[in-house]
């Protein structure tokens, strides 16, 4: 018997062995030549209510390009022509600021890696100081208005469009508790309450979700929606944690948060152009080798990113230990 079993596994032995090496003659290398890009002003810039603009500008990279994470700011586009203005008549030309001090940049919205040179590079209304310090700019976003945004980065020109539209706010933030009665002392999930207005007109919302008043992330699953597929109802929709994107995925946690937790909600209506880029940045098919690829959505003509207006409202709810 025992020899039965020796001559069975060299010969299955012999059979891999064989089948590697007919699989390695059958390998061909195939190398991909993919053409450099042609140079865009890459755009990350937003306007919302009673606060003023604030654009970010980079330079796009060929996919293979080497990315120096300790010099950031090598990819930042400085001493740009960036003006923004309505079709009422209000213009404003932004300034550059430069910002290597966490602390300062925390106001603006960013979150930085120690390990990594911050510099980054904002423009923004020049009186920003007072604006921080008084709520008065020289030019701040105001529901149901378009802005144009035009940037010059020596021969290179970049032009976006959008609206911020009309407020549209939400019921309430409710606590729910878990049905697992073993995983409720520590796990409760969040519900937003709201009705939708009737009537086939196309709306967009974007939510992102903050915890213990930290950085708004986008949920799992994307943050973009469209109302037409809500018209006329009530519904709760449950809210989930947003990820930051050095996060890392815990099943039990997915739609939960813990008690004690101080829940933020950011609810954004957005026009179609913003709708579009984030639903197709969101729904790319991520690192699965298995899906199709989307061309991302830019409502940037002559460049790349997203101009984004938006109308928000900002909650919290605190679940109760």
């Amino acid at each position: 018997m025992k020899k039965n079993i020796s001559i069975n596994n060299k010969y299955s032995f012999t059979v891999v062995i064989v089948s590697l090496l007919l699989l390695m003659s059958c390998t061909k290398e195939i190398k991909l030549d993919l053409p450099d890009p042609t140079d865009k002003i890459v755009v990350q810039g937003t306007i919302e209510i009673d606060q003023p603009p604030f654009i970010i500008l980079t330079k796009n990279q060929s996919y293979y390009s080497d990315l120096s994470l300790n010099d950031l700011s090598a990819y930042f586009i400085k001493d740009a022509e960036v003006w923004v203005y309505t079709d009422d008549g209000d213009s404003t030309k932004l300034q550059e600021f430069c910002i290597d001090n966490p602390a300062i940049a925390g106001a603006f919205g960013f979150d930085f890696i120690d390990s990594v040179n911050s510099n980054i590079c904002v423009y923004t209304i020049p009186d920003i100081l007072t604006w921080f310090n008084t709520g008065v700019g020289s030019l701040t976003g105001k529901v149901n208005t378009k802005y144009h945004l035009s940037v010059v980065s020596g021969d290179k020109k970049a032009h976006a469009t959008t609206t911020i539209p009309s407020l549209f706010p939400y019921d309430s933030l409710q606590v729910r508790n878990h049905p697992d009665a073993g995983k409720n002392d520590s796990l409760a999930s969040v519900y937003m309450y709201l009705t939708f207005p009737s009537g086939g007109v196309d709306r967009y919302v974007r939510i992102q979700t903050s915890t213990n008043n930290g950085p708004y992330y986008t949920m799992p699953g994307g943050s973009v929606f469209q109302y037409k597929v809500f018209s006329g109802s009530n519904v709760g929709l449950p809210i989930a944690e947003g990820r930051g994107p050095n996060a890392s995925f815990n099943s039990d946690r997915f739609g939960y948060f813990l008690r004690g937790d101080t829940v933020g909600v950011k609810w954004s209506q957005i026009d179609k152009g913003v709708y579009d880029f984030y639903s197709t940045i969101e729904n790319d098919g991520g690192d699965s080798p298995f899906s199709s690829p989307i061309k991302i959505i830019s409502n940037v003509e002559g460049g790349l990113g997203v101009w984004a207006g938006y109308a928000t409202i900002y909650g919290s709810v605190v679940i109760p230990k």
